[in-house]
C-alpha cells in the first residue's frame, strides 16, 4: 500500500518481496529461484535449514523443544534462542541479516522510513527488529539519526491479516 492505495503492479505481482534475490545463486527457495530472501528467512525454509543441520548431528535444544510445539517454527527459534542455543543465535542472525538487507533494499526503490512487519516471527521482538535495524544500518551510508528508519510489529495478526487481506482484496478488485 503507497498512499493510502493498493499496488498491483503490471502483472498483478506487486510486493512479492520475499522473492527479491539478496544472494545471487543462494541457497534454493520454494518459487523456484535461488537467494530469494524468503529462502534465508521465510517460515517455510528456515525450519528446513535448522532440521537438515538436526540431521547432520549438529547440537542444538531446538529438536527437543520443537516436540512441545509439533515443529520447528518462531517459538522453538525464539527459545533455544532465549537459552543461548548456538544454532538458534546463528538462525536469527541469518533472518535479521536477510531481513535488514532486503529492506534497505526496498528502501533504496521507494525512500521509505517505515517497515511494518508481519507474521509469527514478530513474536521475537525486540532481537528481531534490532537485528534488522541494525543490517539495515550497516548498508546505510548516510548520516545515522533515529529518523532514518523504523521497524514496526503489525497490528493484526496472522490470523486476521488474512481476513483483512481479503476484504482489501475483494475492495479493489476490479
Amino acid at each position: 500500500i503507497i498512499d493510502g492505495q493498493l499496488v498491483k503492479g503490471a502483472h498483478r505481482a506487486a510486493a512479492e518481496v520475499g522473492h527479491m534475490i539478496i544472494v545471487p545463486d543462494g541457497l534454493p527457495c520454494g518459487c523456484g529461484n535461488k537467494g530469494c530472501a524468503e529462502a534465508y528467512a521465510g517460515g517455510a525454509n528456515y525450519p528446513k535449514q535448522i532440521e537438515k543441520r538436526i540431521a547432520a548431528g549438529e547440537p542444538t535444544l531446538m529438536a527437543q523443544i520443537a516436540k512441545k510445539y509439533g515443529a520447528i517454527d518462531g517459538r522453538v527459534l525464539f527459545e533455544a534462542y532465549t537459552l543461548g542455543d548456538d544454532m538458534a543465535v546463528q538462525m536469527l542472525a541469518q533472518i535479521t541479516w536477510a531481513l535488514g538487507t532486503l529492506y534497505y533494499n526496498i528502501y533504496k526503490v521507494l525512500d521509505n522510513n517505515c517497515f511494518v512487519l508481519g507474521g509469527g516471527l514478530t513474536n521475537i521482538g525486540q532481537p528481531l527488529f534490532s537485528g534488522i535495524e541494525e543490517t539495515f544500518l550497516s548498508l546505510w551510508r548516510g548520516k545515522a539519526t533515529e529518523d532514518v528508519i523504523h521497524f514496526k510489529k503489525a497490528h493484526f495478526s496472522s490470523d486476521e491479516i488474512g481476513i483483512y487481506g481479503a476484504f482489501l482484496a475483494a475492495k479493489y478488485a476490479n
